[in-house]
């Protein structure tokens, strides 16, 4: 009676997993996509997710008669334990979340362009701080707010979610999963577009590094 508890339980919690995970990417649908890859000319290559809501594997597996006690010599198994960064009440939930309708664009940078653009706003700033990465979202971001024509004097937003493992120093080594904090820059449209490319990277930057 003791093992068949046992295993319907662990069946109730791979069907709740599963169920969890599938609301989930009602909301995140790019992430039922498969990973592809693209080879392109310079011998380079573009990844990118094909949204084709092809769903995800979802993999249950068993290891009958083995226990976490077996991991190794150890008298007491892993101890986990709930844990959030100071003045964080905890988790979020996605329930008044609408998500909104997906647009799909696909656009290429050769490996020239991206470096021509590294070039340029760490010339203009008269650093060699700025990466690439700053540079390209820069330049997407001024490229985007120009087509909105938006109001010279509105304020526009990036937000920029930056690797949080490194930084975050009250962060277990134990810790499993993703840790990420966001960056957001605000700028209004006029200097955004009026002060070139050197501006938006140098802020992007600055943004980065003071996470």
């Amino acid at each position: 009676m003791v093992l068949e508890a046992k295993e319907e339980l662990g069946q109730t919690i791979v069907h709740q997993l599963k169920t969890s995970l599938s609301q989930t990417l009602d909301y995140f649908s790019p992430l039922a996509g498969p990973f592809a890859t693209i080879e392109l000319e310079y011998n380079t290559s573009s990844f990118f997710i094909d949204c084709s809501n092809a769903g995800v594997l979802f993999v249950h597996a068993a290891a009958n008669r083995i226990t976490i006690f077996d991991r190794g010599g150890g008298e007491e198994g892993p101890r986990f334990q709930r844990w959030f960064p100071n003045g964080f009440a905890g988790l979020f939930g996605f329930h008044d979340f609408i998500p909104p309708c997906l647009q799909v664009r696909f656009f290429h940078f050769t490996k020239e362009s991206i470096a021509n653009l590294k070039t340029k706003a760490n010339a203009e700033v008269g650093t060699d701080k700025i990466s690439s990465l700053q540079a390209l979202l820069s330049y997407i971001w001024r490229t985007v707010i120009r087509c909105k024509n938006l109001d010279p004097v509105e304020e526009t937003n990036l937000f920029l979610p930056v690797s949080a493992k490194s930084r975050l120093h009250q962060l277990s080594q134990q810790y499993i999963g993703n840790a990420m904090l966001g960056g957001v820059i605000t700028m209004k449209v006029k200097d955004l577009l009026e002060k070139g490319l050197r501006n938006a990277a140098w802020e992007t930057n600055k943004s980065i590094s003071s996470v």
